[in-house]
């Protein structure tokens, strides 16, 4: 999977990282339970996001991955669904992530400092966008 080659939708309200109001998504079990919060805290001493795995259904992001350097985080959540997977070209870095939730993750979008476009899931929801908080850093 690439990037779609869409233009950037207009800008939701923005919100760093560390002061989205409110209860963190979460990504949905397929098996109908809630889906649980979680965190990839400290693997990015491992080195950037190098590639990115999300599973999706027709109505929710059910599953993530991500590999920083080479080292892959822990899968989070459902096994059903389609895995869309996406690489970065070496020294390419995700500047930005917005995406949309209700109850659960409804969709996730990357973009790159390559000017790429990821995206996973369907646009509806409450949108969120997050950006680093300091200038010349990525996520």
């Amino acid at each position: 999977v690439v990037g779609t080659g869409r233009s950037l939708p207009p800008s939701p309200p923005f919100f760093p990282l560390q002061s989205r109001p409110g209860p963190p998504p979460t990504v949905a079990s397929t098996e109908g339970e809630e889906g649980e919060p979680f965190s990839h805290s400290g693997l990015q001493l491992e080195g950037p996001i190098t590639a990115i795995r999300v599973r999706v259904n027709s109505f929710n992001i059910v599953g993530l991955q991500v590999r920083y350097g080479k080292v892959w985080s822990d899968y989070v959540s459902g096994k059903l669904g389609d895995l869309e997977e996406i690489f970065l070209h070496p020294g390419e870095s995700v500047i930005e992530v917005s995406g949309s939730y209700s109850n659960y993750l409804k969709t996730l979008n990357f973009v790159t400092d390559e000017g790429r476009f990821l995206s996973f899931g369907k646009d509806t929801g409450v949108i969120f966008y997050a950006v680093p908080l300091d200038p010349n850093t990525v996520l």
